[in-house]
């Protein structure tokens, strides 16, 4: 399991991304938690092909730490959700290094259409206008062969980050596809990413299913 840190592109860091690593390896399965550049020091855009490169280097250094580069899984919260989806792309722009396919994303919480984004104060760190945030919104991507996904948002979230979750869980079975939605009771954008690795959350045990039924 990666996990892609949120904070709006601007925020945190690897160092907070470590609370369901336990959970995981507890379950047999290996975990990471990848950096990236913030914002405004960069553009999305570089952000994304640094999350991409990440990946990439687990996908050919398996041997070293001993886990399966054919059963990767990635997974993010809020920002982090948006950056999985790019990840989970085949390819996102000219210049990219495609990926090899991964075994499947967890995506909570997620901003897959940013160009709301651009009347707000987050864009001041951001930087964008109507071209680069459709340029790196998955929703306007094409999204054949992406991975299969579980999609999550809490119940106590605001109906702008429901429907982003939603049009784009739409999206992708519209591709074809394999797409698990699930609202979390009770929990709101910043608590719901606690139960991602925990099998007594319901988060956790479908993420820790589709891990394992994807091993036999």
């Amino acid at each position: 399991m990666v996990f892609i840190h949120g904070g709006y592109w601007q925020e945190l860091s690897k160092n907070e991304s470590q609370f369901s690593a336990l959970d995981f390896v507890n379950n047999d399965i290996a975990f990471a938690a990848i950096d990236y550049t913030l914002c405004p020091e960069v553009s999305i855009g570089e952000i994304i092909n640094e999350c991409r490169a990440a990946i990439n280097w687990l996908q050919r250094n398996f041997k070293k730490y001993n886990y399966d580069p054919k059963n990767i899984y990635i997974s993010g919260s809020s920002a982090g959700a948006h950056l999985a989806a790019m990840c989970s792309l085949k390819n996102w722009n000219n210049k990219d290094q495609s990926l090899a396919k991964l075994a499947g994303v967890i995506l909570v919480s997620g901003i897959y259409d940013l160009e709301p984004l651009i009347s707000t104060t987050i864009n001041n760190s951001l930087g964008m206008d109507k071209n680069s945030a459709v340029e790196a919104s998955p929703l306007f991507k094409e999204l054949k062969d992406f991975p299969s996904a579980i999609i999550t948002w809490g119940q106590n979230e605001t109906t702008e980050f429901k429907e982003q979750s939603i049009i784009f869980s739409k999206a992708l079975i519209d591709s074809g596809a394999k797409v698990q939605t699930l609202e979390i009771h009770n929990r709101n954008h910043f608590d719901i990413i606690l139960g991602l690795g925990d099998d007594d959350e319901d988060l956790g045990k479908k993420v820790i299913k589709m891990i394992k039924d994807g091993r036999s």
